[in-house]
């Protein structure tokens, strides 16, 4: 096998590529790089020959994390990977968002359960979560979450929710947010460090390839962006590095002002097919960092 310039990182699940990263491997192939699609966990697969590695859509890893991690490790030694392994192992677990609020940014309010640990939930009727999301600390998607009214006799069985969840990983608590269903879930997607373009999500939206799960391209509110900013401005003061795709999802609270829900650093969907323009300024950004 000829080494490569650029390999795009996929799980099996999608061994051709979201249609989004097929847009930015029509960008670099255009700019005259060669390019191709990878899955992370293929034994057979020459990493040394990989070139740049720029993980996309590796959606199982959360599923096989040491495994993941093991790998992102033994192929970081002989090929870059974008985003790097630094800010994988940084963003991996949703314990950032306790540094994104010890940094002064708003975040969903957050109780952070470690796994093994006996949490009563009913404890969060005190503070007026009469309705709750519990999720993983690592994973993606819908994976493991489950949505509970606490004031409406479901505390129970949120209680064997969490149990289930807490027996394998760390656990997230948070109240649920009617905005999420009303104006959505803002995701602001960030290339090379600057703004590009949001798209309003549904509420718990499954994992999906980009452009099928009902996102909407959508304008920016000033208050959202300035605090995506302020995150992306954190990641390069705790990672030291920068990172050249990101997306800051946001929701508004009761107060209608923006909280940070998650920052999306390892294998975001991007919604080029929403913007087809970032595709190009990420395949420019990706010829700056190999060249």
């Amino acid at each position: 096998m000829h080494k490569t310039d650029f390999t795009l990182i996929t799980y099996d699940g999608l061994p051709y590529l979201d249609p989004d990263d097929r847009l930015l491997q029509n960008c670099l192939e255009k700019m005259g790089y060669s390019c191709r699609a990878a899955v992370w966990n293929d034994p057979d697969f020459e990493w040394e020959k990989a070139g740049v590695c720029v993980l996309r859509s590796t959606w199982d890893y959360h599923l096989q994390l040491d495994e993941f991690l093991n790998w992102l490790d033994r192929v970081s030694s002989i090929s870059p990977v974008v985003n790097s392994a630094e800010i994988v192992k940084w963003n991996y677990h949703k314990r950032y968002l306790r540094e994104l609020e010890k940094a002064g940014l708003p975040i969903v309010p957050t109780e952070f359960v470690e796994r093994g640990a006996n949490f009563k939930l009913s404890s969060l009727l005190e503070k007026d979560w009469n309705e709750v999301v519990i999720k993983p600390a690592v994973g993606l998607a819908t994976h493991g979450i489950g949505q509970f009214n606490l004031k409406g006799g479901f505390v129970q069985a949120a209680t064997d929710h969490m149990k289930d969840l807490l027996r394998e990983t760390d656990v997230l608590i948070q109240p649920f947010l009617p905005s999420v269903k009303t104006s959505g879930e803002r995701a602001l997607v960030f290339i090379d460090n600057e703004y590009s373009h949001t798209v309003t999500k549904t509420a718990f939206q499954p994992l999906a390839e980009a452009g099928r799960a009902g996102e909407q391209p959508s304008t920016v509110n000033n208050d959202e962006l300035k605090l995506a900013e302020k995150a992306i401005k954190v990641v390069k003061k705790k990672v030291k590095e920068d990172a050249l795709y990101a997306r800051v999802d946001v929701v508004r609270n009761a107060a209608d002002k923006p909280c940070i829900m998650e920052l999306e650093l390892i294998e975001p969907s991007l919604f080029f097919a929403m913007k087809p323009q970032a595709s190009v300024k990420l395949a420019e950004a990706l010829a700056r960092f190999k060249n």
